[in-house]
């Protein structure tokens, strides 16, 4: 980003910096080292000498000290900018998530709308099964009664005697009783083909029922996939909000370290 950019060239200033520093500090180490050199010449008292010593090499071991420290903080500021980096990447990919989360959050209030119908109908459905059942009995009951007049009209057009009273049945009896038998099996048929049209009808809307129990039952298990995607991204969203905070830490240690540097005279 801008900012790190901005923070690399200011570090690059204050390097060239300490760099004219520690090369003044040398040229004054050579100096105070020549003077001691030329002492004996100049017939220099020996304490001042040995506190010349003193002071070269307690300069001597501030610079190794700053040098010490200033390799420590270009390390951590190194391994700070990277990580800072890599948050702010992070960091940046919040807006999208939550864009698509809002997508996914208004596909599952459209699919829950049309679930509402379900309970609709699944009772339906059961209503639809009942009478469909209903219907298939009294066919069958109609075909159970057609078969007995078909059976009375054979048995009575062969019978000669009547099993109870033993009495002659006759042309008149065996013609009304043939009469009255193909009378209830016409009218059952009727009946039967008009049972039959309607179980049709019904089987009909069994399948239209059945097929939008199907589409209901997809539409759940896309719900549950959806369901599952909301929860990843809201994971995701609440991790990457945390990052932020932890981008700002790493922010405020850089800044620290910066200011560090800057006051060291190398």
């Amino acid at each position: 980003s801008a900012v790190l950019t901005q923070k690399l060239e200011d570090a690059h200033q204050e390097g060239k910096k300490r760099r004219a520093a520690k090369e003044e500090c040398a040229t004054n180490i050579r100096i105070l080292q020549t003077k001691i050199a030329s002492f004996p010449s100049l017939e220099v008292q020996d304490n001042e000498i040995e506190e010349l010593q003193k002071k070269i090499s307690l300069h001597e071991k501030e610079i190794l000290s700053q040098q010490m420290n200033k390799k420590n903080l270009d390390e951590k500021q190194t391994y700070l900018l990277k990580d800072i980096q890599q948050l702010q990447k992070e960091t940046e990919m919040i807006p999208a998530l939550e864009n698509q989360l809002k997508e996914l959050e208004i596909e599952t209030q459209k699919i829950q709308l049309q679930l509402q119908e379900k309970e609709l109908v699944s009772k339906k459905l059961k209503e639809i099964e009942i009478a469909l059942l209903s219907f298939t009995q009294k066919i069958a009951e109609k075909e159970a009664q057609s078969s007995l007049a078909i059976s009375l009209k054979e048995k009575i057009t062969v019978l000669n005697t009547c099993p109870t009273c033993l009495q002659p049945v006759t042309e008149e009896h065996k013609h009304r009783v043939v009469t009255e038998q193909e009378t209830i099996f016409q009218k059952n048929n009727e009946e039967k083909e008009n049972l039959l049209h309607k179980k049709q009808g019904i089987k009909k809307q069994l399948d239209e029922c059945t097929a939008q129990r199907e589409i209901l039952q997809g539409l759940e298990q896309k719900k549950s996939a959806l369901d599952t995607q909301i929860s990843y991204h809201m994971k995701q969203i609440k991790e990457k909000k945390f990052t932020m905070a932890i981008l700002a830490k790493k922010q405020t240690e850089l800044n620290i370290v910066q200011e560090e540097l800057g006051k060291l005279n190398l």
